[in-house]
């Protein structure tokens, strides 16, 4: 999905939400084009730099340039003057000896949904501060140059949960006289960027909705598969194992779990 901003967005006023074209949406505030939201299912895969680790994200934590003097300290993603449970509270910086800008992220209770995952605008909202940072300082721009965000690409491959350890980089891309590009990606338990094949996307959103439930294999077949009946194959099984793998490979505590003569369950951590 991408999303372009035309105009800065009005506060605390109300805006008009329209459809586009195919698989797109626009924002106006009377006649004024604020954004454009569109599906961008040819973009091109994203190429991180490599992984960081827990330590180094935490090493590298505050130690952006940025924070010597805030321009903006109550943002609700890096802003430095808020509190636990009040924002996100990521706050990027550089990585010694390596292209990148991190930051360690605990999700709050705060910002997830019934299921206890993080609400996708906010996912999206983490991904956009840490990349400004990483594109304006390696730009070597001065503190009293201001920067907006013009265009924003993402791709919600797992929503993260609240409680756990995750660690979101960013790293500069290319520069086009005033325009800067720049990458960021949110690592998870293993700390790589978890990616899953569409079915297996589709599988792991089921169960993210039911989250805590057993989830029956009826239940699969009807509302992943489309199936509305036994294909006598094990086609489930087959897509459990590489979920597994996908999420769980390497762990003490898994995540998906399977409930014998039942079906299965996604929990979080005990």
């Amino acid at each position: 999905m991408t999303v372009t901003l035309r105009q800065p967005p009005p506060l605390a006023t109300p805006l008009a939400v329209e459809p586009g074209g195919e698989s797109s949406v626009r924002i106006h505030h009377g006649r004024t084009l604020i954004a454009e939201a569109a599906s961008s299912p040819g973009s091109p895969a994203l190429e991180i730099p490599g992984p960081v680790s827990l330590a180094e994200a935490r090493t590298a934590a505050g130690r952006a340039r940025y924070y010597s003097d805030p321009f903006f300290p109550a943002c609700f993603v890096c802003g430095p003057g808020r509190q636990l449970g009040d924002g996100l509270r990521i706050f990027p910086g550089p990585v010694a000896g390596r292209p990148l800008w991190a930051a360690p992220w605990t999700p709050d209770p705060s910002v997830t949904d019934a299921s206890g995952r993080v609400r996708p605008e906010v996912v999206w909202a983490a991904l956009d501060c840490p990349s400004g940072i990483a594109a304006a300082e390696a730009a070597d721009l001065g503190q009293d140059t201001a920067i907006l965000l013009g265009r924003m690409t993402a791709s919600l491959a797992v929503l993260p949960a609240a409680g756990d350890q995750y660690r979101v980089i960013a790293w500069p891309g290319e520069r086009d006289g005033r325009k800067l590009t720049a990458g960021s990606a949110l690592l998870g338990r293993g700390g790589q960027v978890l990616e899953l094949l569409p079915r297996e996307f589709h599988l792991l959103e089921y169960l993210m909705r039911h989250a805590g439930q057993v989830v029956t294999r009826t239940m699969l077949l009807e509302n992943v598969w489309d199936y509305h009946f036994d294909p006598q194959t094990n086609v489930i099984d087959v897509h459990i194992s590489r979920l597994r793998q996908r999420i769980d490979k390497g762990f003490p505590h898994a995540l998906l779990q399977t409930i014998r003569g039942a079906g299965y369950v996604l929990r979080g951590r005990e």
